[in-house]
């Protein structure tokens, strides 16, 4: 890897967590909604790194994001869930020519379709993943699922427009 694409790697993780910090967690739409762009680092990772790469990654963006919201380990768990679910989702929805050793998911590589369901499913798992935990019970299971899908379409739509307009790949 090259130092520019470690720098820019450092540049989107910054402008992403402060955007979540100082604009997102200040968001909340009925009590139900809570948009939150920090995956969109995670999802960007090119498809051909080393998966405990990945799941370390994720686990101490997490861990940031953990020591400025007070959240006792909320998002590092659900981060690192998400970092092994990309997994999966990357071979499932790997194309006949395979993966470059470079390529980073984004609309710009895989197109729409490609891009729409990698982010859906992963978004997805995260989001259900946080409020689960969050939630630390299924006696409110609805109000899970329904947190889960409203702040989903919230934070996907956040970060489709982000990585087709700002980072793109």
């Amino acid at each position: 890897m090259t130092f520019k694409y470690t720098l820019n790697n450092l540049l989107v993780l910054i402008v992403v967590l402060l955007l979540q910090i100082f604009v997102f967690n200040n968001v909340n739409v009925y009590n139900l909604g809570f948009p939150m762009i920090y995956p969109l680092v995670i999802l960007l990772i090119p498809v051909k790194q080393p998966a405990y790469w990945v799941m370390l990654a994720a686990f101490f963006t997490g861990l940031i994001l953990d020591f400025f919201t007070n959240s006792g380990g909320l998002h590092a768990a659900s981060l690192t869930a998400m970092a092994f679910a990309r997994i999966l989702v990357i071979n499932k929805l790997e194309p006949q020519a395979n993966y470059g050793k470079d390529d980073r998911p984004g609309i710009v590589k895989f197109g729409l379709q490609w891009t729409v369901i990698y982010f859906s499913i992963l978004i997805l798992v995260h989001h259900f993943f946080y409020f689960l935990v969050e939630e630390s019970s299924v006696r409110h299971f609805g109000e899970v699922l329904l947190k889960t899908g409203i702040s989903g379409i919230l934070s996907f739509i956040l970060m489709i427009a982000l990585n087709a307009f700002i980072f793109r790949s």
